[in-house]
C-alpha cells in the first residue's frame, strides 16, 4: 500500500508594516524633490536585436523630438540622431544586439541631466555616460574574479576609466566657466603695518623665488605681522635730541 503524497502548503508572507512618521516625512521630502526635477527625455524601443528603432513614448511626436534636441543641447536633428546612435553603440554589450530600452533611457538621463548648452557639452556628457558604464562593469568583473592576473587587468582598466571620467567631468566644468580658473582667498587678515606674501616673488631681473626660499618667508597660510603696542612691553630708547620724548621700541626688535 503506497503512502499518500504530502501536500505542499503555501504560506503567504506577512505584509510589510505601514510607514512610520519618519518614513512618511522622508517620502514627502523625496516626492517634492522628484516632482521639482524636470522629466528626462526617454524613448521606446521598437524591434529586436540589430533591427531596433526608437520611437516616442507618447503621441506628441513633435514635442518628443524637441525633448531629444534639448537633451543633446542642439537644434540639429542630424546631430541629435548621430549622437544618439553613437551613444547606443557605446553602451551595447554585444556587437550584434542593440542595448535594451532601460539601458538607453538611463544613458539619456545622464546626458540630459547635465543640461548641455551646446553640441560639445553633449558629446562630453555622452562620453561620461559610456565611460561610467564600462568602469562599473570592470569593477564588477574584478570583484568576481578569482585569478590575480584577471584582478590586476580588470581592476587596472577600471581605475583608468574612473580617472577618465573624472577628467571628463573637470573638462565639462572648465568649458562652462569659460576655460578660466578662479582662485579665491577667504578670511585673510593683515594688521596695520603687516605684509602678506602669496605666490612667487621676483627681485630685480633675477629669477623668481619661492616663498620657502626666502630667508624670512613664512608659509602662504601664515601672514608676516608687524607688532604693535599690544604685542609686547616696550623699553624707551633715548632719542638724539634729549629735549624730545623717548622713542618706544619693542624689546625683541
Amino acid at each position: 500500500m503506497s503512502r499518500p503524497k504530502a501536500q505542499s502548503v503555501t504560506v503567504d508572507p506577512a505584509p510589510p508594516p505601514e510607514p512610520n512618521e519618519r518614513d512618511k516625512a522622508a517620502i514627502a521630502f523625496a516626492s517634492a524633490r522628484v516632482l521639482a526635477r524636470r522629466k528626462r527625455a526617454a524613448i521606446v524601443v521598437v524591434g529586436k536585436a540589430s533591427a531596433v528603432q526608437v520611437a516616442s513614448p507618447h503621441s506628441d511626436h513633435n514635442g518628443h523630438s524637441r525633448q531629444m534636441l534639448d537633451a543633446f543641447g542642439t537644434a540639429s536633428n542630424d546631430f541629435a540622431n548621430g549622437a544618439l546612435t553613437q551613444l547606443l553603440n557605446a553602451i551595447a554589450d554585444k556587437a550584434s544586439e542593440a542595448p535594451g530600452q532601460a539601458s538607453i533611457n538611463a544613458a539619456l538621463a545622464v546626458v540630459g541631466g547635465t543640461e548641455p548648452a551646446n553640441e560639445v557639452e553633449a558629446l562630453l556628457a555622452s562620453q561620461m555616460a559610456a565611460t561610467h558604464g564600462l568602469a562599473m562593469m570592470m569593477l564588477g568583473r574584478t570583484r568576481r574574479s578569482d585569478l590575480l592576473s584577471q584582478i590586476e587587468a580588470q581592476g587596472g582598466l577600471a581605475v583608468k576609466l574612473l580617472r577618465t571620467f573624472t577628467l571628463q567631468a573637470e573638462t565639462l566644468a572648465k568649458l562652462r566657466r569659460g576655460g578660466g580658473q578662479t582662485v579665491r582667498v577667504e578670511h585673510v587678515h593683515v594688521h596695520p603695518g603687516g605684509q602678506a606674501i602669496v605666490g612667487n616673488v621676483a627681485t630685480g631681473g633675477g629669477a623668481a623665488l619661492k616663498n620657502e626660499d626666502q630667508p624670512h618667508a613664512k608659509p602662504v597660510a601664515a601672514l608676516a605681522h608687524a607688532p604693535d603696542a599690544g604685542d609686547a612691553p616696550f623699553n624707551p630708547l633715548r632719542s638724539a635730541n634729549p629735549a624730545r620724548d623717548p622713542v618706544p621700541v619693542p624689546r625683541h626688535a
